[in-house]
């Protein structure tokens, strides 16, 4: 029977074993058993206390536990690995750990000290502990992915060193599980995982429905996606206003420029992350109204969250003459935030406050310290004060869900993209007036189109009716505007649509780095090279750290051949996102281009997951490795043939075999693979450039030709949605 009381919630699931227990009461004895026992209980009793832990049951010498973030469950493993490693005597721990959704329910006779926690998620966290040997800590990729970008290092005096074991096949579940391995250097041996009954090593990524949306959750689909997506999550609303001078670069500094860095969680338990990144992602939204003011984007502020980098560094990273940094403090339902405005040319503070309010009053904070942060500055507001538009919500909890799915958002796995939607559901029911709330959902359901994890139609279609609902609820939420503009260009291929609703984004607000970012898309597709460049430069101005950002302005590079400038910002984008597949197929490519061949194959070698990257085909061919060349295409075409079409064309474009070449851009053109906008700046297909049937190819899709020329259509209609299908230049 179901617990009418019991609750949902998303944790990272630990379970801990010792190895040989029983082997060890038979060699020592019970009572000295039981002595190492207890020490090993008291070490994982502390470090989970320290670190927000719930210990929900201990079963022999295993324990269960919860934690509210990736980066603490892990942070708690290794100091665990740690101490039983200075104790010597202790036996080896396995530790296992899970990411996802849990029912939370009263324990016998109503105990809420230890509460019931029950879930698939539990029982694969179960699993993957099974398959630790001693001394090891696994987890799914959900769990490293989400904890590798916000762990500490500095709390450890040993280099922290990160492995893939491949998928594992665990009983009881359908889909194969990415295993990762974390562990401190000369502690840790990375040996792989212990198969058993319950669980065993498949080959990773070769075949099936399940490869195909982990390749495509990990490869260059998921780029394009975000290439567009990241100004999906961009949702504040604004206000039309009159154009402003957009920036070259992020070098030129003026005094009305600030950074909005992450606040701190000063929580006693440390599990209030999201509403201390959601406090300074509301600041940064409010000053970004600002005219006269440059704001990076989040995405470059966040950065540096976790690092140990000095303001002054922060500051000539970013371009910026000022930075607001602060810390919120949460108990119960009483909030204390600390904020301070610092001029980084000499660390002088400008201004800084304390605020002790009720939670409810959240939104008066956050709008009194972006009013204080422009009187400071001395900036003259011709509207009057900052405040937050229609679109939000007065409810806490709606809002609450809303900066959770914010924060699952930014850690890219498929796992928290289902969270990210869960909790923007959540909110809806709670507040079905919330647009941002419509508007993101939006976002994550084409964010899942986009992946694989729903079909193209049933994900973009349903992406289009949620950000027009948000539409309705406010016509001025621009981040609303560029998620139809997304599902115009991505998958309606209705470019005159994409460009209308692009420009309503930007009269709304004309110096917003994702819709610069979305614009130069758009001008890519339809080859306004110079437009392109000019609005991805700009967006790249505003957030200098985003390295999609880079890597399409690279793109254009190549397009231009210019191979020097191309390269340096593949490596600055590499040096962002060393972990992101979509990074290192860049790099590849550039290297490739430029006849560095060698290198360009290193690249993708250099990764022990090789089947995420969709180039080594083309490498191996390039590199005059023939036969494997031809089984890695064998290997791609079962892999990704069911939905992604248009990289099996690459190869064959390489290798000058057209007829093939045409055959899968067919098939990529009825699959409404994400890619194929792109293809006139792609540079695998410019042996293609005079077949007659690639340019027939090109006019079918309302494309122009490689000179940027438009085709006289036969039929003034898109591919899609029948509109007018090319807008004018901009």
């Amino acid at each position: 029977m179901t617990d009418p009381i019991a609750t949902s919630h998303i944790f990272t699931l630990v379970f801990t074993d010792l190895a040989d227990s029983m082997a060890l009461k038979r060699l020592h004895g019970d009572q000295s058993a039981g002595e190492l026992f207890a020490r090993h209980r008291a070490h994982v009793r502390s470090i989970a206390s320290g670190l927000a832990g719930r210990i929900i049951d201990w079963a022999g010498d295993g324990c269960f536990l919860t934690f509210q973030t990736s980066s603490a469950a892990v942070a708690f493993a290794l100091r665990l690995q740690q101490a039983h490693k200075i104790e010597s005597d202790l036996p080896g721990v396995r530790i296992g750990m899970h990411m996802g959704e849990v029912s939370e329910g009263s324990g016998p006779d109503d105990d809420a000290n230890h509460p019931r926690v029950e879930g698939l998620a539990v029982d694969l966290a179960a699993r993957i502990c099974g398959l630790a040997r001693p001394a090891q800590v696994l987890m799914s990729s959900g769990v490293a992915d989400s904890a590798r970008q916000r762990l500490d290092t500095h709390l450890f005096d040993q280099p922290i060193l990160w492995r893939s074991h491949g998928a594992y096949a665990l009983k009881g579940f359908d889909e194969p599980l990415e295993i990762r391995e974390v562990g401190l250097e000369s502690v840790a041996s990375f040996a792989a995982p212990l198969p058993g009954e319950k669980a065993g090593p498949v080959l990773p990524l070769r075949s099936g429905t399940t490869s195909n949306k982990s390749m495509r959750a990990g490869g260059i689909a998921l780029v394009l996606a975000i290439a567009i997506g990241g100004s999906w999550w961009w949702t504040t609303s604004r206000q039309p206003r009159s154009d402003v001078e957009q920036p070259d670069s992020a070098e030129t500094t003026t005094q009305k420029s600030i950074a909005v860095l992450p606040f701190a969680d000063m929580s006693e338990r440390q599990d209030q992350e999201y509403l201390a990144d959601g406090m300074a992602e509301e600041i940064l939204n409010l000053l970004a109204q600002v005219p006269d003011l440059l704001v990076p984007a989040r995405s470059s502020s966040f950065y540096f969250k976790g690092k140990q980098t000095k303001i002054s560094d922060i500051a000539r990273e970013l371009g910026v003459e000022n930075v607001l940094e602060g810390s919120i403090r949460r108990s119960g339902n009483r909030l204390r935030v600390t904020a301070q405005l610092v001029r980084t040319d000499n660390g002088y503070h400008l201004w800084s406050e304390t605020y002790d309010r009720n939670l409810d009053d959240v939104f008066k904070v956050q709008d009194e310290i972006a009013n204080a942060v422009v009187q400071a500055l001395q900036i003259k507001l011709s509207g009057g004060e900052l405040s937050r538009r229609k679109g939000g919500t007065q409810n806490l909890e709606a809002y609450q869900l809303y900066l959770q799915a914010l924060s699952a958002n930014n850690q890219p796995n498929v796992s928290s993209i289902h969270a990210a939607g869960e909790y923007l559901e959540k909110a809806i029911e709670l507040d079905a007036e919330y647009g941002l709330a419509w508007s993101a959902l939006a976002a994550n359901v084409s964010m899942k189109a986009g992946n694989g994890i729903l079909s193209s139609t049933e994900g973009f279609e349903r992406a289009r009716m949620l950000a027009q609902q948000a539409l309705q609820i406010n016509p001025d939420l621009a981040g609303a505007h560029v998620n139809l503009q997304s599902v115009h260009l991505i998958y309606d291929w209705d470019w005159a649509a994409a460009e209308a609703e692009g420009r309503h984004a930007l009269a709304l607000d004309p110096t917003n780095a994702y819709a610069l970012h979305a614009a130069g898309m758009l001008a890519r597709v339809l080859g306004r090279w110079g437009d392109a460049e000019r609005q991805t430069r700009s967006a790249l101005a505003r957030d200098p750290f985003n390295y999609q950002m880079m890597k399409d302005l690279g793109v254009l590079y190549l397009k231009a051949g210019r191979f020097a400038e191309a390269e340096g910002l593949s490596r600055k984008a590499l040096g962002i996102a060393p972990a992101s597949p979509a990074a290192r197929n860049f790099a590849a490519l550039v290297l490739l281009e430029q006849g560095k061949l060698e290198a360009a194959l290193a690249m993708v070698h250099e990764d022990d997951n090789e089947e995420n990257f969709l180039l080594v085909p083309v490498l191996l061919q390039a590199n005059s490795r023939t036969a494997e060349a031809d089984e890695a295409l064998k290997r791609q075409i079962s892999r990704v043939s069911g939905w992604g079409a248009y990289y099996i064309a690459w190869s064959y474009a390489y290798r000058g075999d057209r007829d093939r070449t045409m055959q899968w851009l067919e098939k990529a053109y009825t699959q409404k693979d994400v890619a194929l906008p792109f293809i006139l700046s792609d540079p695998l297909f410019k042996r293609m450039v005079d077949d007659p049937r690639y340019k027939a190819f090109l006019r079918k899709m309302n494309l122009p030709d490689e000179n940027g020329v438009l085709w006289e259509p036969e039929s003034q209609q898109s591919p899609r949605s029948g509109k007018n299908a090319a807008p004018p230049p901009v």
